[in-house]
């Protein structure tokens, strides 16, 4: 979702995905963070959720 026009300052782009047991959560989070830091360089500013593995958020800054 682009949130540029938002005033809630919160992130540029906030994306959302689904999995539908805690084995594709975690895959698809590991997924994202190895991408993002072998292509870009960039690791996560925040993360949580990859005790339960229910949810995981990733926080970018910018991009969440």
């Amino acid at each position: 979702m682009d949130m540029r026009n938002l005033s809630t300052g919160m992130a540029d782009k906030f994306i959302v995905s689904h999995a539908d047991n805690i084995r594709q959560v975690e895959a698809i989070a590991n997924e994202v963070e190895e991408q993002l830091q072998k292509k870009l360089n960039e690791k996560p500013w925040h993360r949580e959720g990859f005790e339960n593995k229910e949810w995981i958020l990733l926080d970018y800054i910018n991009i969440i």
